[in-house]
């Protein structure tokens, strides 16, 4: 079931259920100290796959937790223009209320096309994964009583 909501602003659409595990998903996702931690399942993301990817990452939007993610593009040889606009979409609207995305493992290729259209602002490149995580927790909101949160 998809319903709309809006996430800093952005009115994205939004699933209430987890997509369905299995080797139609564009993304493998495992959650690690409040971190997701997503790989690209395939080598091509072209313009036809953006709106399910979408769906793929809104599904694990929350309202009211933060959504941190650490992107994987290790495998990804093509990622259309689209998917870029898409990711960036998706960033930005995530950055106003305190969540956040950070890509790694970004291949030579696609990392020059991000830097020349000037996209890595919206969408970080990070060295590993190790370092993903570290960016993308350290844009975590503050609580009550200053403390970032934890997934303790």
């Amino acid at each position: 079931m998809l319903v709309v909501d809006t996430i800093g602003g952005t009115t994205m659409q939004l699933t209430t259920a987890r997509t369905r595990p299995g080797s139609d998903q564009i993304t493998r996702i495992a959650f690690k100290d409040g971190v997701h931690s997503i790989r690209i399942a395939l080598p091509e993301i072209r313009t036809h796959d953006t709106n399910r990817f979408r769906k793929e990452l809104a599904a694990l939007y929350e309202p009211g937790k933060p959504l941190l993610i650490a992107m994987s593009l290790k495998r990804v040889n093509i990622l259309s223009s689209a998917c870029m606009g898409m990711l960036v979409e998706f960033s930005d609207a995530l950055a106003p209320v305190g969540c956040g995305l950070v890509l790694y493992d970004v291949p030579k290729d696609i990392s020059k096309m991000l830097k020349k259209l000037g996209l890595h602002k919206q969408l970080p490149i990070a060295k590993s994964g190790d370092h993903a995580r570290k960016l993308v927790r350290a844009n975590m909101p503050v609580h009550p009583g200053g403390i970032r949160g934890s997934a303790a």
